[in-house]
């Protein structure tokens, strides 16, 4: 479980995936997708999310994207 600064102000729902991501070093650097999870828990300016699948360890510095549907 995390506390992502993103939640329902940003259009984040209950149940919607969310990918955690490591931006690459440098902003020509591609981004290395690192997870999916899922919202179980969300507020204005935050939300929980249940990390369900991770290829690599997850750091505080990592992001997240909410994906559309």
């Amino acid at each position: 479980m995390f506390i992502i600064d993103q939640g329902t102000g940003q259009g984040l729902t209950l149940g919607q995936r969310v990918t955690v991501f490591r931006p690459g070093a440098t902003p020509d650097a591609p981004v290395t997708e690192l997870g999916e999870s899922v919202a179980v828990l969300t507020e204005p300016g935050s939300a929980t999310i249940h990390l369900r699948r991770a290829h690599e360890p997850v750091k505080a510095d990592d992001s997240v994207a909410i994906q559309r549907p």
